[in-house]
């Protein structure tokens, strides 16, 4: 979710815009069937899709989509009729595939917003856009000194 606020000082705005993750609490991952658990011995919820291997297909999780409308539709979202996934490339040592499967120009939901109180009285933070995407693995940087290692667990699990 990317939101942003402004406030005017003279003639200048100040613009803050955030780029927020949550995980969806799905059973199994954003492409493939591996289970969507936390704390499991490292690459023990793996297979050849979520791990990039030639010639696997990732198929979209449909509980993922439902559960990102749902919270789109509570935020006061439109809902996109067509919503396409894009290749974001990196070079990160826990994304096996070197790209990470996101949404950017066509996203699952656009406008929206959410109200929050502040001292200044109610405001309303405007959201640009919610969409869907995977996550990364997790770099491991403690157990063995001087060395890391990468649990690519987390390595498809769905994000709003």
């Amino acid at each position: 979710m990317s939101v942003a606020s402004g406030v005017r000082f003279g003639e200048w705005e100040v613009v803050v815009g955030l780029e927020v993750h949550t995980q969806l609490l799905t059973k199994t991952k954003l492409f493939c069937r591996c289970e969507n658990r936390f704390g499991a011995s490292p690459n023990t919820l793996v297979c050849p899709v979520c791990l990039g291997h030639p010639g696997t297909l990732p198929v979209l999780n449909g509980e993922a989509v439902r559960l990102g409308v749902r919270a789109g539709l509570a935020a006061g979202c439109r809902v996109s009729p067509v919503s396409v996934f894009e290749r974001k490339h990196y070079f990160y040592p826990d994304l096996p595939k070197g790209y990470q499967i996101s949404q950017y120009a066509t996203p699952l939901l656009t406008g929206g917003g959410l109200r929050i109180r502040t001292g200044a009285g109610e405001r309303t933070i405007r959201i640009h856009r919610m969409h869907l995407e995977e996550d990364a693995g997790k770099n491991l940087h403690a157990g063995i000194p001087d060395r890391s290692h990468v649990d690519l667990n987390r390595a498809g699990v769905p994000l709003l």
